[in-house]
């Protein structure tokens, strides 16, 4: 038993000092395989189409390109007006924050505590200076467009060579050929349907958001919207951390409280439909994880791989636990990563 538990041990060990060693190879890859899966069809279509395999990848290629560049078109030009003007922000910001402390300050019960103490010594000037941390990511653009670079090839080369990889599997499986091909489809079935199930709750997000940030009357509120809603794709805190931004804008942009509070109560609103009623039924537990391993495959990856690690993590330790399941000495691994080990009662 002992004997187990130290293998196991060493090959998680081992495990994430190969993935902190080889992330500028692997989360490329990763971004590929699923980019694949959603591109899959459309390269079908376009095949039916157009006989020559290379056209059809190039037109499978331009097609998923489109909405990207229009995406980040928009994004850059409302990025780049909200720069224009951070210095007056962040002068803003601080004498908002100041306000809010000294309130805060004068409530009985918090009389004597020095917030504003409290808040320098712990985090510095990060607080004071949010906008400053999003200028600084921008400009670090350099490692962002090679890893972009390194999975558009890895995508191409994908479209390309898939039947001679599912060729490969074939050969590898050997005797347990029909396992492996079984592992495949399944992974590629929960891939969509996760994805599927994600992208719906960002763009419901996404208009909820804009739609209650515009009838606060909060600047750049589409903006601030999207961003949320994109940022709903990190499992439990997104939805929040999505919130803090257009909320730190209020407190930085408006003369009184008004939009900073309403903006509070939108996001933990939002917060609330969403974890009850819009994830569980829209993406349900498509990829049957329990709560405790979603939080330690996200802990994992951003550890290992920073924030694209939080992105891909409930993902591939969805893949992990279906890989699990079809072996019989890893398949009490997939039990307890599973749904099933929140159900189990002792007879």
């Amino acid at each position: 038993m002992l004997k187990r538990i130290f293998y196991i041990l060493a090959i998680l060990i081992m495990s994430v000092f190969i993935l902190i060693k080889l992330q500028a190879i692997l989360a490329p890859m990763v971004f590929a395989i699923i980019l694949f899966v959603v591109l899959r069809p459309v390269h079908k279509g376009w095949l039916g189409l157009v006989r020559m395999r290379i056209v059809a990848v190039l037109l499978t290629l331009i097609t998923g390109l489109i909405p990207v560049c229009l995406f980040i078109v928009f994004f850059s030009f409302q990025i780049l007006d909200v720069i224009q003007n951070l210095p007056s922000i962040s002068d803003r910001l601080q004498a908002g924050l100041d306000q809010a402390f000294a309130w805060l300050s004068n409530l009985r019960i918090l009389q004597g505590f020095d917030f504003s103490q409290y808040v320098e010594e712990a985090f510095g000037n990060t607080v004071t200076q949010p906008f400053d941390l999003l200028a600084v990511g921008i400009s670090e653009s350099t490692q962002t467009f090679a890893n972009l670079f390194l999975t558009f090839l890895y995508l191409l080369f994908l479209l390309l060579y898939h039947d001679g990889i599912r060729e490969w599997v074939r050969r590898v499986g050997g005797e347990n050929n029909s396992k492996w091909l079984e592992i495949v489809e399944e992974v590629k079935e929960m891939i969509e349907h996760y994805l599927i199930g994600v992208i719906t709750v960002v763009g419901i997000l996404s208009v909820l958001n804009s739609l209650g940030l515009m009838a606060i009357g909060l600047q750049y509120a589409v903006f601030w919207g999207i961003l949320a809603g994109f940022l709903a794709l990190i499992p439990y805190i997104g939805t929040t951390l999505g919130g803090l931004f257009p909320l730190l804008y209020a407190l930085a942009s408006s003369d009184g409280w008004f939009q900073p509070v309403m903006v509070v109560v939108l996001f933990g609103t939002i917060q609330f439909v969403e974890g009850n009623f819009i994830t569980p039924k829209i993406v349900g537990n498509q990829v049957s994880l329990n709560p405790l391993t979603a939080v330690v495959a996200l802990v994992v990856g951003a550890y290992t791989w920073g924030l694209a690690g939080v992105v891909l993590a409930i993902p591939m330790a969805g893949v992990l636990r279906i890989v699990f399941s079809h072996f019989s000495r890893l398949q009490h691994l997939a039990f307890v990563m599973g749904t099933e080990v929140s159900h189990f009662k002792r007879q």
